[in-house]
């Protein structure tokens, strides 16, 4: 009531100050111009009207100005309630930034724990494999006790004393005496760790991305010259040695393996088995059990066999396959000389990669007994299961051929050679430092 009793009050002033305001203009105007007095009274009616009339503008401006003081209220409410949003937010993230930090604390240290044991586990392997090494000269009859030319004496000595006779005298074979001393190297280098991993690439065509990596095992003399597969497999598996040289291999490709992993790629690495290791039952059975702790390398792992090794496998080399495959293993066929193949019978059997040299596949196909033409051999194999890998591939120029013939996989020194892969500590330390 009292504010419009001020209202009322304020109209009434404004209205009689106008008119003074209006009849003061309008009497000089009329003394100024003459004017009578109807005039006098219109001219001041006209002042009052134009003066009500800037007044209303007036208290217009003033009520928008108070309108735009209430929009600045509204955005700032506005924003500081997009600030206290943003402010729940932000609590959020951090609590979900904790959960995460608490996660990643136990996933190190179960990392952590997981590499002590695999650590500790290859260790204890190694040092059982060197004792093993070492104890060869006892187990094997072909590894003496005493030096190869002690061993010479001796049966010489005995031959003097016709404690044995030959014909009329002994003739020592160049080709036995040279199989001795290698034996005896290969005792050696087993005993001093002189045994290397060497891995070569296999890639892809026509990109020649790496898709693949095969394993070697190579070792080094006394001098350190390097004594490769084929000069000392067929003596190692007469002799006894290659379960072994094999079950070294595999531990430094499993290492190998995992080093792929951790560094996020997606490497499988081919293993070459002899298949005197899979009739030994001391390696085999360490095999088995480290491979079922192991089953995670299943899909790094391809185990190769040359096609000699599986012709000549009987019951219980068969077995040793099926073990493997129950295991998750996949197999690779190396050494291929008799294109005359099942291959869905070698796919049944677990294998899923088939390796021809380049020679033998570009022109000897038929002499070895395919019975498809080269042109449809690589699709055949595909249709079966298989993976065909051209190796031996040494020169550019038969590049474009295998393309023609629809070969998708290549090995060979044009592609790389075998390189060194560091010894089994710097593995074990890399793969700490990524951990």
């Amino acid at each position: 009531m009292r504010l419009k009793q001020m209202s009322y009050l304020g109209i009434v002033s404004i209205f009689a100050i106008t008119s003074i305001i209006a009849g003061s203009i309008a009497a000089m105007a009329g003394i100024m111009f003459g004017l009578s007095m109807l005039e006098m009274v219109f001219s001041m009616m006209l002042i009052i009207l134009i003066l009500l009339i800037m007044h209303v503008i007036l208290i217009m401006n003033a009520g928008s100005e108070q309108t735009g003081d209430a929009s600045i209220d509204q955005k700032i409410t506005f924003i500081a309630a997009e600030i206290s949003l943003l402010r729940k937010q932000q609590a959020h993230l951090r609590q979900h930034f904790d959960h995460e930090l608490k996660y990643m604390h136990g996933l190190n240290r179960t990392t952590d724990d997981n590499f002590k044991r695999l650590n500790d586990d290859i260790e204890k392997s190694l040092v059982k494999i060197l004792n093993e090494a070492r104890s060869f000269s006892v187990k094997n009859q072909r590894i003496a006790d005493l030096p190869l030319s002690a061993n010479k004496n001796k049966l010489q000595q005995a031959v003097d004393d016709d404690e044995i006779v030959f014909g009329e005298k002994i003739q020592f074979s160049l080709d036995e005496e040279r199989d001795d001393a290698l034996i005896e190297m290969l005792s050696q280098s087993l005993a001093d760790n002189k045994v290397d991993l060497y891995a070569q690439p296999i890639v892809t065509l026509p990109a020649r991305h790496i898709a693949y990596y095969e394993s070697y095992t190579w070792v080094r003399d006394g001098n350190g010259k390097i004594i490769t597969p084929r000069e000392y497999l067929d003596v190692a598996e007469r002799a006894g040695i290659m379960p072994v040289i094999d079950n070294l291999m595999l531990f430094r490709s499993v290492l190998l393996a995992r080093r792929f992993v951790e560094r996020n790629r997606d490497l499988k690495i081919f293993c070459n088995i002899s298949g005197h290791s899979l009739l030994d039952v001391t390696f085999f059975d360490q095999f088995i059990e480290f491979m079922e702790n192991n089953k995670e390398q299943a899909k790094l792992l391809i185990f190769e066999f040359s096609q000699k090794t599986l012709a000549d496998t009987g019951i219980v080399e068969s077995e040793a396959l099926l073990s493997l495959k129950e295991l998750g293993f996949r197999f690779s066929l190396d050494n291929v000389t008799d294109l005359n193949i099942d291959f869905r019978k070698l796919h049944a059997l677990g294998f899923r990669y088939l390796k021809i040299s380049a020679n033998i596949f570009l022109n000897n196909a038929e002499a070895h007994g395919a019975q498809i033409l080269v042109n449809d051999f690589a699709e055949h194999v595909k249709r079966s299961g298989l993976e065909l890998i051209i190796d031996g591939v040494q020169n550019e120029h038969i590049i474009p051929e295998l393309l023609n013939y629809n070969v998708q996989f290549a090995q060979g020194y044009l592609f790389g050679e075998p390189t060194l892969v560091r010894d089994k500590s710097h593995l074990l330390d890399d793969l700490k430092k990524i951990a």
